[in-house]
């Protein structure tokens, strides 16, 4: 179906302001939250997804038969020793219509005394402000949160569209609290999980990667090359899932006017195919 997205190129500001109110969620405000979402799914049915985690700790050894392959066991090792720290979701409709509120940030539980984290992880999240007392007394547990948002509509529903950026962590992280146990051993075991819990997703970097090849780098990166303005302080899932929506509709509106992005639904960067497809019908160059 054919994105008619509402804006115009490049014309409306990515970050949160006091018309763009991020709804923090602990523990004691968890299911009033997530009902107001499932209240809002049907008619919002796209969801930009961010997760935030204390960096990567841990490397997998031994030999793989691709890339692709290191990239999953390295992503599986460090979900299955360590806590997520915050996600946010954003919603929109088909045409990126939000309602008001639009973004949430999940923020669990979580302690720098008994958690696995690497330094530098948990550097970046002490210059964004973390409260990390905060999450260790109020933060969100793991269980509750996922036996919720199983009988959310936002899950195992084929009208939900998912968005992410460099989304194998987010779904990753996702995935593995709703299992309620470690990701599968193998990517094939992985993706086929995968497309239970999200039938329909999308990976913002992984459709850049047909429409501008060269581009590299994180979400910011790519609000700078189509002209958004993005995030003066990264590292926080509420704001980076905006963000994230903001740029998927920048690019639905210049490259993807006639629905040519179905083509790329169901694939992540980095976990999907390591051949070349072919570019849209509809392309033009970024800004540059």
């Amino acid at each position: 179906m054919p994105y008619n997205y509402n804006g115009q190129n490049a014309a409306y500001n990515t970050q949160p302001s006091s018309t763009t109110v991020v709804r923090q969620v602990w523990a004691t405000n968890l299911e009033r939250e997530l009902a107001l979402i499932r209240d809002y799914i049907e008619v919002y049915p796209v969801v930009a997804l961010d997760a935030e985690f204390p960096g990567v700790v841990a490397r997998p050894i031994g030999n793989f038969n691709s890339t692709t392959e290191y990239h999953y066991q390295t992503m599986r090792c460090n979900i299955d020793m360590m806590r997520v720290l915050q996600i946010g979701i954003t919603l929109s409709d088909e045409r990126g219509n939000r309602p008001e509120p639009c973004t949430w940030q999940f923020n669990f539980k979580f302690s720098v005394h008994t958690d696995m984290y690497s330094a530098e992880g948990i550097d970046v999240f002490a210059k964004a402000g973390v409260d990390f007392a905060k999450h260790e007394n109020a933060g969100i547990d793991f269980n509750d949160f996922a036996e919720l948002l199983i009988s959310s509509g936002l899950v195992l529903e084929p009208k939900v569209r998912w968005v992410s950026y460099h989304g194998g962590y987010d779904f990753g992280f996702l995935l593995s609290l709703m299992l309620a146990q470690p990701l599968p051993e193998t990517l094939a075991e992985f993706l086929e999980l995968l497309h239970i819990f999200f039938p329909s997703f999308f990976d913002v970097k992984y459709l850049v990667s047909f429409v501008k090849p060269n581009l590299r780098g994180s979400i910011n990166d790519l609000a700078e090359q189509l002209y958004l303005p993005g995030l003066d302080q990264p590292h926080k899932a509420g704001p980076e899932s905006y963000l994230t929506s903001t740029c998927y509709f920048e690019l639905c509106y210049m490259f993807f006017q006639d629905g040519s992005e179905e083509a790329y639904n169901g694939f992540l960067f980095g976990l999907g195919p390591e051949t070349e497809m072919s570019r849209p019908a509809q392309a033009y160059p970024l800004p540059s």
